[in-house]
């Protein structure tokens, strides 16, 4: 992308080297491969008979930094949405990443789905498991919109 070349440009100039200025603009090239990451996942899971659902992308990660200011950014202080969602915050102004899916989740909350979105754990920087305990909670949620019955404790949730 023309960011992460840039990014590369500036990280090339040899009196940050020296000056040991280099730190912020690592960070954000390894937040610019954590994006690619995440979009392949999901370009991969959302084609086919699922092309239709896609999300916009963009509401996955939050906004680039402005790069004239990359070394004094301050980190984004949000907090995160819990593993239940965000049926557990809505009174609080807090980042969700997998709010994109929500609607698709409620819809397709099964394992595979999980299974095959697993993997945007690590470039979305999640715990590993997150997804499928969203996609669990999404399964709740579906069983008392719809109601039908929830998911066996024994064989899903244990």
């Amino acid at each position: 992308s023309l960011y992460a070349e840039s990014l590369v440009k500036i990280a090339e100039n040899d009196s940050l080297k020296k000056n040991h200025q280099m730190e912020p603009f690592l960070g954000e090239l390894e937040f610019v491969q954590r994006r690619l990451d995440a979009l392949s996942v999901l370009m991969s899971f959302f084609k086919g008979e699922y092309q239709n659902y896609r999300p916009k992308f963009p509401h996955f990660f939050t906004p680039f930094c402005d790069l004239q200011n990359l070394g004094s950014k301050k980190e984004d202080v949000r907090e995160r949405v819990g593993v239940l969602g965000p049926i557990e915050t809505r009174k609080r102004q807090v980042y969700d990443p997998l709010s994109p899916l929500h609607s698709f989740l409620l819809s397709h909350a099964d394992a595979s789905t999980a299974t095959a979105i697993a993997p945007l754990c690590i470039p979305l920087n999640l715990p590993l498991g997150y997804i499928h305990a969203r996609v669990l909670v999404a399964r709740f949620q579906h069983a008392e919109i719809s109601d039908t019955s929830q998911p066996a404790l024994v064989s899903e949730v244990l």
